[in-house]
Parts: C-alpha cells; sequence; structure tokens
C-alpha cells in the first residue's frame, strides 16, 4: 500500500512537471508576427459561408477567409463585459458591411473561449450577433 502511494505521488509529481514544461514552451504570439494556425469549421448557413467567402464542408483556416482584413472578436457568454460589448460589436459589423469602400475587405468573426457550440449559440441569440461566431 505504502509503496503504490510513493509511486503515485511520483507520477503525479512527473505529470505536473511535464504540463509545466509544455505550457512554459508555448509562448503567446510575438507583436507583429503571424497568427497561429486555427481550424475552424466552415459554418453550415449558406449567408455565413457567403460572407466569408467559403465552400463545402470540413475545416477552414483563417486565412482561407475571402478579405484584406479580419478581426477576430474573443468573447465568452459568461463575460460581462463581452455581453455589454456586443451592441458596439454589431454596429461595428453593420458599419462595414454598410461602407462601400469596407464591405467585402474587411470581415468579422467571434470565437468563444472555452464555449460550447450550444453556449455560443446561446450568445449569437440574446445579442443579435449577425456575423459568424465559433466555438
Amino acid at each position: 500500500m505504502k509503496k503504490n502511494l510513493i509511486s503515485l505521488s511520483m507520477a503525479t509529481v512527473l505529470i505536473l512537471v511535464l504540463n509545466s514544461l509544455l505550457f512554459a514552451a508555448a509562448k503567446p504570439p510575438e507583436k507583429g508576427g503571424g497568427l497561429p494556425v486555427i481550424n475552424l469549421p466552415i459554418p453550415k448557413s449558406t449567408g455565413e459561408k457567403g460572407y466569408l467567402g467559403l465552400s463545402g464542408d470540413g475545416f477552414f483556416k483563417i486565412p482561407q477567409i475571402k478579405a484584406k482584413v479580419v478581426i477576430i472578436e474573443i468573447f465568452s457568454m459568461y463575460c460581462p463585459y463581452c455581453q455589454k460589448d456586443a451592441p458596439r460589436v454589431n454596429e461595428l459589423y453593420h458599419a462595414i458591411e454598410n461602407n462601400s469602400d469596407f464591405k467585402n475587405k474587411i470581415k468579422l468573426i467571434g470565437i468563444g473561449a472555452g464555449n460550447s457550440s450550444y453556449e455560443v449559440e446561446v450568445f449569437k441569440k440574446t445579442y443579435s450577433v449577425p456575423f459568424p461566431l465559433f466555438s
């Protein structure tokens, strides 16, 4: 019993050390550096596919969006700041879409940090978000 407890303790310490080393190795992007590769599901909605300039099914990478600039909103359904800011972000989307100089050059997407697909849909419906959101 004592031997099993020592083995379990040593294994736990080893896992924690390895995990902290891996976490330390994952640095945030450098200023001016490239966006990390993020695979997102192609939206099921034909309107959202058209907005992003995508087709088919499966996954896509952000550089595949047909736009010169892609603005990525990171949000959480549970974040009170995100909830308060949602109407202003919607206004930004409408300002871009109503300006012929920006309409097909700038696109907005949202990524729900730590949110499930269900939570993202609740946020989208609650705040009438007109652009694609991803979990």
